[in-house]
Protein backbone atom coordinates (compact mmCIF):
# COMPACT_ATOMS: atom_id res chain seq x y z
CA UNK A 1 0.00 0.00 0.00
CA UNK A 2 1.59 3.44 -1.03
CA UNK A 3 2.06 5.74 2.33
CA UNK A 4 1.94 9.33 1.70
CA UNK A 5 5.08 11.51 2.11
CA UNK A 6 5.83 13.82 4.89
CA UNK A 7 5.34 16.55 2.33
CA UNK A 8 1.82 15.10 0.78
CA UNK A 9 1.05 14.10 4.29
CA UNK A 10 1.42 18.31 5.64
CA UNK A 11 -0.51 19.35 2.25
CA UNK A 12 -3.16 17.06 3.15
CA UNK A 13 -3.59 18.17 6.58
CA UNK A 14 -3.00 22.22 6.07
CA UNK A 15 -5.98 21.81 3.44
CA UNK A 16 -8.59 19.47 5.28
CA UNK A 17 -7.50 18.31 8.57
CA UNK A 18 -7.13 14.62 9.31
CA UNK A 19 -9.06 11.57 7.09
CA UNK A 20 -11.97 11.05 9.50
CA UNK A 21 -13.96 7.82 7.36
CA UNK A 22 -13.67 6.57 4.11
CA UNK A 23 -16.74 5.48 2.27
CA UNK A 24 -15.36 2.81 -0.54
CA UNK A 25 -18.26 2.71 -3.07
CA UNK A 26 -18.42 -0.39 -5.76
CA UNK A 27 -19.37 0.38 -9.37
CA UNK A 28 -18.74 -3.13 -10.93
CA UNK A 29 -19.99 -6.62 -11.06
CA UNK A 30 -18.57 -10.15 -11.77
CA UNK A 31 -15.56 -9.63 -10.50
CA UNK A 32 -13.79 -12.61 -9.06
CA UNK A 33 -11.55 -11.67 -6.01
CA UNK A 34 -11.01 -7.83 -5.90
CA UNK A 35 -12.15 -7.57 -2.07
CA UNK A 36 -11.45 -5.13 0.21
CA UNK A 37 -9.01 -6.50 2.88
CA UNK A 38 -8.84 -5.64 6.46
CA UNK A 39 -6.43 -7.21 8.22
CA UNK A 40 -6.23 -5.93 11.47
CA UNK A 41 -10.37 -6.11 11.60
CA UNK A 42 -12.33 -9.00 12.65
CA UNK A 43 -11.51 -12.18 14.61
CA UNK A 44 -11.81 -15.14 12.48
CA UNK A 45 -10.79 -15.75 8.68
CA UNK A 46 -11.79 -14.02 5.18
CA UNK A 47 -11.25 -15.08 1.46
CA UNK A 48 -9.10 -12.44 -0.05
CA UNK A 49 -8.01 -12.65 -3.85
CA UNK A 50 -8.88 -16.76 -3.68
CA UNK A 51 -6.28 -17.29 -0.29
CA UNK A 52 -7.25 -17.80 2.96
CA UNK A 53 -6.22 -14.99 5.17
CA UNK A 54 -6.68 -13.79 8.87
CA UNK A 55 -9.02 -10.37 9.21
CA UNK A 56 -11.78 -9.42 7.45
CA UNK A 57 -13.03 -8.66 3.14
CA UNK A 58 -15.44 -7.13 1.39
CA UNK A 59 -16.52 -8.52 -1.43
CA UNK A 60 -16.82 -5.90 -4.40
CA UNK A 61 -20.37 -5.99 -5.43
CA UNK A 62 -22.15 -2.97 -7.96
CA UNK A 63 -24.22 -0.96 -5.59
CA UNK A 64 -22.75 -1.90 -2.54
CA UNK A 65 -20.26 0.57 -0.15
CA UNK A 66 -18.30 0.00 2.83
CA UNK A 67 -17.69 3.00 5.36
CA UNK A 68 -14.75 2.72 7.75
CA UNK A 69 -13.29 5.04 10.34
CA UNK A 70 -9.70 6.35 10.16
CA UNK A 71 -9.46 7.04 13.67
CA UNK A 72 -11.12 7.03 16.92
CA UNK A 73 -12.87 9.09 19.16
CA UNK A 74 -10.00 10.41 20.43
CA UNK A 75 -8.25 11.23 17.09
CA UNK A 76 -6.54 8.70 16.97
CA UNK A 77 -5.53 6.62 14.04
CA UNK A 78 -7.45 3.25 14.23
CA UNK A 79 -5.44 0.39 13.41
CA UNK A 80 -8.63 -1.93 12.16
CA UNK A 81 -9.12 1.19 9.51
CA UNK A 82 -5.75 -0.18 7.94
CA UNK A 83 -6.87 -1.91 4.34
CA UNK A 84 -5.81 -3.10 0.68
CA UNK A 85 -7.34 -4.00 -2.49
CA UNK A 86 -6.50 -7.95 -2.98
CA UNK A 87 -6.30 -9.53 -5.99
CA UNK A 88 -8.78 -9.70 -9.08
CA UNK A 89 -8.87 -13.16 -10.10
CA UNK A 90 -11.46 -12.29 -13.05
CA UNK A 91 -13.07 -9.37 -14.64
CA UNK A 92 -12.51 -6.01 -13.74
CA UNK A 93 -13.10 -4.06 -10.51
CA UNK A 94 -14.38 -0.40 -10.72
CA UNK A 95 -14.46 1.54 -7.70
CA UNK A 96 -15.11 4.74 -6.11
CA UNK A 97 -13.73 6.48 -2.94
CA UNK A 98 -14.82 9.64 -0.82
CA UNK A 99 -13.05 10.76 1.92
CA UNK A 100 -14.19 12.41 4.73
CA UNK A 101 -11.92 15.07 6.53
CA UNK A 102 -12.03 17.33 9.89
CA UNK A 103 -12.85 20.23 7.89
CA UNK A 104 -13.50 21.00 4.43
CA UNK A 105 -10.96 20.56 1.69
CA UNK A 106 -10.16 23.66 -0.33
Amino acid sequence: MPRLTSAAAQFNLKRGGQRVATMLMYLSDNVDGGETYFPMAGSGECTCGGKRMQGLSVKPIKGDAVLFWSMGLDGQSDPKSTHGGCEVLSGEKWSATKWMRQKQFS
